[in-house]
């Protein structure tokens, strides 16, 4: 079976490129018969028995299908990457405040002009939804990020703002209201509360926040800084590293960015990051933005048990190879227990798709995560990406000349 997913994942692809037109077409192009034979002697490469070769020949029909459908098969939307254009006249009307009162004052105006251009049921709506929770400080700050994650800004930036009006002193509520006013379109306004804050305490994640807002608003040089603030707190922020790769690399400085790309993708998942990682052609191997985990079997740190070379030893050497042995059995165990648990795992996501083309195309793509676009089912598509790509290099002719 594994075998068989390999096969229809390098399908799926070759589906994806073949409904991309390509700006100079090729002298020459494979056509379908062509396309099935090598898919057939790779196949016979691969040793595959005749049930797992009819599989593949079924996952290929499965494929067909779905192209046909305009069901894509590729690696998700793509990102357009460039840096925002300078609004130099919302940047001069951007106040600073420089006092406790100053700030007060600030988000006071800020309310009092909200009320006026909403519509007068989402004031009551919301005013209710913040009265039930009077008290509960912890359920006022999420209201705000609630409504934004159900696609209702104005309830989202109306109840935030009531919310810190009432708590004018907690971190959190003035944090949630600028990134709010930022996600809105408002990143003006948020600015003014994040420099409040940065000017009160040197907080990572509200440098950021001011690096992203003046990024928005254009302000690149202003953004880098905030950024290299956040990065000297932080080395391995991901929004941060993700921001000051993008200003470096849209700035002709791609070598100096690299580095920071490569630490968004580490700690992170930002589709810029992944798209600046692509579109300057960046080379990551697997091992630099994979994480360590807290249980993994190195065989590197293992060196063979030293040969007994007289009678006294021997005992010593048995002992030393029934522990290397033990663990070595452990481990083999846990590797087939876990094979055998993702094996009926897929079996079960299987059951029924014989019959349903589109069904099974889609577990094999939510493998590769470009079903759930999530950020962390993106970034496990590139990370399998990175490891094939590893693979190719090994066994690829290149790599058969190395292993010779």
């Amino acid at each position: 079976m594994k075998k068989v997913l390999f096969i229809l994942y390098l399908l799926a692809s070759c589906v994806a490129g073949a409904q991309t037109k390509p700006a100079k077409p090729p002298p020459k192009q494979a056509s379908g018969s062509d396309i099935n034979k090598m898919i057939e002697d790779e196949m016979k490469k691969m040793g595959l028995t005749e049930k797992e070769k009819e599989q593949m020949r079924q996952g290929m029909k499965m494929a067909q299908t779905m192209q046909e459908k305009g069901v894509p098969a590729g690696s998700g939307d793509e990102t357009l990457i460039s840096l925002p254009k300078k609004q130099t006249a919302l940047i001069a009307k951007i106040p600073a405040l420089n006092s406790h009162d100053q700030y007060l004052s600030y988000i006071q105006l800020l309310l009092s002009d909200c009320r006026k251009t909403i519509p007068a049921k989402t004031v009551s709506d919301v005013n209710q939804l913040i009265a039930k929770y009077n008290g509960d400080i912890n359920a006022l700050i999420n209201i705000g990020p609630v409504f934004l994650i159900q696609k209702d800004p104005v309830s989202a930036v109306y109840a935030m703002l009531c919310v810190t009006a009432a708590n004018p002193d907690q971190p959190l509520a003035r944090n949630n209201l600028a990134v709010i006013l930022h996600q809105t379109g408002f990143a003006h306004n948020a600015i003014p509360i994040l420099q409040y804050m940065a000017k009160e305490k040197e907080d990572a994640r509200v440098l950021n926040n001011l690096g992203q807002s003046w990024l928005t608003l254009g302000d690149t040089a202003k953004a880098a800084s905030f950024f290299r603030r956040t990065l000297r707190i932080d080395p391995d922020h991901p929004d941060a590293n993700c921001g000051i790769g993008l200003i470096l690399s849209e700035s002709g400085k791609v070598s100096e960015a690299t580095p920071h790309i490569i630490r968004s993708l580490k700690n992170g998942y930002s589709p810029t990051a992944d798209a600046l990682r692509q579109k300057h052609k960046i080379k990551i191997k697997f091992s630099d933005v994979r994480q360590q985990v807290p249980e993994y079997f190195n065989p590197q740190k293992y060196k063979p048990i030293t040969a007994a070379k007289k009678p006294s030893e021997v005992l010593p050497a048995l002992d030393e190879w029934a522990q290397l042995d033990a663990m070595t059995q452990f481990w083999v165990r846990k590797k087939y227990a876990l094979i055998h648990q993702d094996e009926k795992t897929m079996k079960e996501k299987f059951k029924g798709t014989d019959k349903e083309a589109q069904k099974a195309m889609e577990v094999m793509q939510r493998g590769r995560g470009h079903v759930f676009k999530t950020p962390l089912s993106r970034k496990a598509a590139m990370m399998m990406e990175l490891v094939w790509e590893e693979k190719g290099d090994l066994v690829g002719p290149t790599g058969m000349k190395h292993l010779a």
